[in-house]
């Protein structure tokens, strides 16, 4: 009965290693594309883990009506070579490598995807969990959450370009860049670093600094 017990324990102890090991595999292959529209700005999220279907965060101006920040799906449709996602009432995204193209509401925008190459230069000014960093910056575009990830709730959205106070790194990784704490506009959240820039030396754990982004 003992036996059969450690055995009974060894095989749910290896099916949570083996899901814990499946869920961190499957958030390190996320791709982020990034599209600029001005006060709109658009984040499709690639999973490698879910081909069938791309994620389109769709976020706004704080001066902007917040109702036009939303969250829906594509779902993938052939095509000859490279990718393409689409939806019955018109909206696509179609692309090949690091480019896309987004079709929505009768424009046709351009995308790139966001590339972990920048991060490799980061060399200074590394801080602990938890240290301040008090430093100024811009989102490059997406939601806003009421913790570091993505299962926390969502509190808003930011436009590409807002100005926003980087607070402090929460050590937190997910593909490959780090959740930050910020501030907006006197409140407080936190965005992920793949969707940040900073002005002056580069913060680890943050895409590119500012002058990269806006030059």
């Amino acid at each position: 009965m003992r036996r059969c017990t450690e055995n009974i324990v060894l095989g749910l102890t290896g099916i949570f290693m083996f899901t814990a090991l499946a869920n961190e595999s499957s958030a390190s292959n996320i791709d982020v594309f990034v599209c600029d529209a001005g006060d709109i700005g658009y984040e499709i999220l690639m999973n490698a883990a879910t081909p069938e279907y791309v994620t389109v965060n769709v976020s706004v101006s704080e001066m902007m009506d917040q109702s036009l920040a939303r969250e829906f799906d594509l779902s993938q449709v052939q095509t000859s070579s490279g990718f393409g996602y689409s939806t019955p009432d018109g909206v696509s995204f179609f692309g090949k490598g690091t480019q896309g193209v987004l079709e929505i509401l009768g424009d046709r925008l351009e995308c790139e995807l966001l590339k972990p190459s920048f991060q490799s230069s980061a060399t200074t000014n590394h801080n602990e969990a938890g240290e301040l960093i008090q430093r100024s910056g811009r989102s490059l575009g997406g939601s806003l959450r009421d913790g570091p990830g993505t299962n926390f709730s969502k509190l808003g959205s930011l436009a590409f370009g807002d100005t926003i106070v980087i607070v402090r790194n929460t050590n937190i990784v997910f593909d490959g860049y780090d959740w930050f704490e910020i501030n907006y506009m006197g409140r407080t959240a936190y965005q992920w670093g793949g969707i940040m820039c900073v002005d002056g030396p580069l913060l680890p754990g943050i895409y590119q600094t500012c002058t990269e982004a806006f030059r």
